[in-house]
């Protein structure tokens, strides 16, 4: 199936970011539930590092594998960030100005950072990861999966942390 970006855009600005928030979630979800954003244990917390370090091992390897369509690449990444902060922005107290202590505004710019990674592998005909795919699902049902509960030192982890 070919890639359309126009069909993927308007899909990002359909999806209900962050407005299940706080929400409860079904005894079966598989996965750690925060309750606000102040229990959001922070950027350096082991298991959020990790997520984010998976995410930026992904980039960097969808980059490189995209040789000469590396600047078409960038571009859709380009396209992509900039619907998703703007969708995802509005209904959550981001501040482009706050660090990444901040969770709204660390919560925008990762789920901007997982519709890329999303339509990257869609865009080269690349299965989404599965543990991409699990975070993705939570986005598109409002939620943000914010981390995981827990790493260990072979660098399993444990169960997504979700607000």
């Amino acid at each position: 199936m070919e890639f359309s970006l126009e069909a993927y855009l308007r899909q990002l600005e359909a999806i209900p970011w962050f407005s299940r928030i706080g929400q409860p979630l079904e005894a079966q979800a598989g996965v750690e539930r925060l309750r606000g954003w102040e229990d959001w244990p922070g950027p350096h917390d082991r298991g959020v590092d990790e997520l984010f370090w998976r995410q930026q091992r992904m980039y960097d390897a969808l980059l490189e594998e995209a040789g000469a369509a590396r600047p078409e690449l960038l571009a859709l990444w380009d396209q992509i960030q900039q619907t998703v902060l703007r969708a995802a922005a509005a209904d959550v107290p981001f501040d482009p100005d706050q660090d990444c202590y901040h969770a709204p505004t660390t919560a925008v710019w990762t789920a901007s950072w997982t519709a890329g990674l999303v339509g990257w592998c869609r865009y080269l005909r690349r299965p989404v990861p599965d543990d991409l795919a699990e975070q993705w699902r939570w986005l598109q049902q409002g939620f943000w999966p914010a981390g995981y509960a827990w790493v260990d030192e072979q660098g399993r982890t444990g169960p997504l942390l979700v607000l």
